[in-house]
């Protein structure tokens, strides 16, 4: 009952690596990269870390066993649908 567990899951988040391995070159802005996301673009770093500090703060003592997506709108397998990198392409 003390303890709580939840998670948070990332879609695209703009940081280095991420433009390095996953934006092609000639987008280096992601805009035709994201046209298949809702919101059109990546998250930022800043943005899960709201979101880890909202977790992690008083205003979520009721919630437990849930995840969070963090991920523009974008559902699983439209990356697929898209055509785009997916993780295991680039493992």
């Amino acid at each position: 009952p003390q303890v709580r567990v939840n998670a948070l899951a990332l879609g695209p988040t703009m940081t280095e690596n991420f433009k390095s391995f996953v934006l092609p070159k000639d987008d280096p802005d992601g805009k035709k990269y994201f046209r298949n996301v809702p919101l059109g673009r990546a998250g930022e770093p800043g943005e899960v870390g709201r979101a880890c500090v909202f977790l992690c703060s008083g205003a979520a003592d009721f919630i437990n066993g849930t995840t969070i997506e963090i991920d523009g709108g974008m559902l699983p397998g439209v990356l697929y649908e898209a055509g785009l990198k997916t993780i295991t392409d680039l493992l």
